[in-house]
């Protein structure tokens, strides 16, 4: 049993959403914490990556609603998952500070 293409449509725009709303979250906590305190590199990635995801999603929350839309924004979403997770990654973090 599959899923239809409409079901589908629905689950890909509820993921674009949540990655949206999370970039804005990002975003905005890194916004603060650099305007409250001295921050090294690893803020200023995160502020950037964020702006970047936040901008680049708008359109894809709502391409899903196009009929003609085949996931042409997939391979970005994946270029910017990773990008959270090779700077967000403990070991990561310990190297750079040594």
């Amino acid at each position: 049993m599959g899923l239809s293409d409409r079901t589908t449509r629905l689950i890909l725009t509820g993921n674009q959403w949540m990655q949206w709303i999370s970039a804005v979250i990002v975003m905005s906590l890194s916004a603060y914490f650099i305007s409250k305190f001295t921050v090294g590199e690893h803020l200023k990635y995160e502020i950037v990556i964020s702006t970047l995801n936040v901008a680049f999603f708008i359109p894809a929350l709502i391409l899903p609603f196009f009929s003609s839309y085949k996931g042409y924004l997939l391979p970005l979403s994946f270029v910017f998952s990773y990008l959270y997770v090779v700077y967000g990654n403990p070991l990561v973090n310990l190297t750079t500070q040594c």
